[in-house]
């Protein structure tokens, strides 16, 4: 080796290339904030943003599924889009939705894509704190966080450096982030989420409502996080605390209001549009009672292994075993015309690359079925043994496989046969009493307590809900006038 001469190793190499790429990208990608007025390094353009945020609005449709309720999803839209064609970015190809969702939580995603589910609708008391939610998810898009995000978690990927400050939190989520969908996982900082907040009482005001309608809502929000009735709403999971936001907002909102007397807060207007929404989970999408999961939408119940957590998605319901080394699997399926049960179930087991197959026609509670067993290899855990049941009732296909680890399977395969072969229809009488719970409406002649302006009437939840709902602590007095109760769908 000659002196003077230092020799460059393939990380000193990678570093040099990691430097030549960032410096590329600083080159080219910088651009200006259209809310700050500032430039920054963003991996994508405004089309960019557009076509993720259309290519996974695709996939929240398909997995939450829309509400349906035209004239609220119209109402929402007219809220939204008159905010937004007040922004910074009145160009984008502004959508508003309401997602068929229990949950508490609004999102959006970049260029323009805004969704409110029908469960944080619920739990909101007057328009104008609908508009200060919907204008602090058009801020998150204006001043562009998902995309800022999306250059960071990217950038970190390639080991550039810039995006570290997301550490293990985006690393982990690798492959993710190339879906688009990965963007909802990532979590906006607190900066994000206040300069958010500022935007939503802006445009609120801009709008013509009193922007600290919003300060009410994040008490409720306060609240149902420390109901300890559950976990914290998915709408609060990634925000600042919510009693710090009730005076911020406050304070934001007072120079924008101040000698304003034409600025609405519509509480009677909204309730009446939340009148008669689904409240909770929705049984017609499937509910277990006494152990027994019952579809009456789709007319069949099956009963799963007792002790097993049920999930019961838009796509599938799936029950796994206490280990997490076992579990059943229902889906929907969708053979091709004219294809056979056991046609269909030989093309999924081809697909799925399973070995070792043996099927076999049989019958449960009276329905054509064909059943296969076969195993799989998975990455880390070994091969899978599988029994999946294919049966034809009603005029669609259900898929129940059952899988455990090759080495378990044994110790589970009495539980996942039993379960399989319950498989039955539900009785027209079960299937028309399965009605979901709904926001029901009511007036309040005067101020009082909220169990005394509900004595003799029914109601699916607890009081304390109830309270929550209509934007009180339990003690407080329910203010006369319109307020909102939870009528029973079905006998418990």
């Amino acid at each position: 080796m000659s002196r003077g001469v230092t020799s460059r190793g393939p990380s000193a190499r990678n570093a040099s290339l990691a430097l030549a790429c960032l410096m590329a990208l600083v080159a080219i990608a910088c651009a200006v904030n259209p809310v700050t007025g500032r430039r920054e390094l963003l991996l994508l353009s405004e089309s960019d943003e557009i076509e993720l945020g259309r290519q996974n609005d695709e996939q929240i449709v398909a997995q939450l599924g829309l509400y349906d309720d035209p004239e609220l999803a119209e109402w929402i839209n007219q809220i939204g889009q008159r905010m937004a064609a007040a922004s910074e970015r009145p160009q984008l190809p502004w959508t508003f939705r309401v997602l068929d969702d229990p949950t508490v939580n609004a999102f959006a995603l970049p260029g323009g894509f805004v969704y409110m589910t029908r469960g944080i609708l619920a739990y909101m008391t007057s328009e104008a704190e609908a508009v200060g939610v919907l204008g602090h998810e058009i801020g998150h898009v204006t001043a562009r966080h998902g995309a800022q995000r999306y250059t960071s978690a990217s950038l970190a990927q390639l080991g550039l450096g810039v995006g570290s400050v997301l550490s293990s939190e985006v690393r982990a989520l690798g492959g993710a982030l190339q879906t688009g969908l990965g963007l909802l996982f990532l979590k906006f900082g607190r900066d994000d989420e206040r300069q958010a907040d500022e935007l939503g009482v802006r445009y609120a005001v801009n709008a013509g409502y009193d922007a600290r309608s919003l300060a009410g809502f994040f008490r409720t929000i306060q609240r149902l996080g420390d109901s300890g009735g559950g976990r914290v709403p998915s709408w609060l999971s990634t925000h600042p605390d919510p009693a710090d936001r009730v005076e911020s907002v406050l304070a934001q909102a007072a120079p924008l209001v101040a000698g304003r007397n034409d600025l609405t807060v519509a509480r009677d207007e909204h309730l009446r549009r939340v009148d008669g929404v689904v409240f909770g989970a929705n049984p017609r999408e499937g509910v277990v009672i006494e152990g027994t999961f019952k579809h009456p939408d789709l007319g069949f119940q099956l009963e799963f292994p007792n002790g097993w957590p049920l999930s019961n998605g838009k796509t599938a319901v799936v029950a796994q075993s206490g280990e997490r080394d076992a579990l059943l699997q229902l889906t929907l399926s969708n053979p091709q015309s004219g294809q056979s049960l056991s046609q269909y179930a030989l093309a999924v087991v081809e697909a799925r690359n399973g070995t070792s197959v043996r099927g076999r026609d049989l019958r449960v509670s009276s329905f054509p079925a064909y059943e296969v067993e076969y195993e799989v290899e998975t990455q880390g855990a070994g091969p899978l043994r599988v029994v999946d049941l294919f049966v034809s009732y009603g005029g669609n296909t259900y898929d129940l496989a059952g899988a455990a680890r090759r080495a378990a399977f044994a110790g589970y395969a009495n539980t996942i046969a039993r379960a399989q072969r319950s498989f039955r229809s539900l009785p027209q009488g079960e299937r028309d009493a399965l009605k979901p719970d709904r926001l029901q409406v009511l007036s309040a002649r005067g101020s009082g307590p909220l169990t005394e302006a509900l004595a003799g009437r029914p109601h699916a939840v607890p009081i304390e809900t109830l309270a929550l709902i209509n934007g009180i602590g339990v003690e407080e007095l329910l203010p006369a006038g319109l307020f909102k109760n939870v009528l029973p769908g079905y006998q418990r």
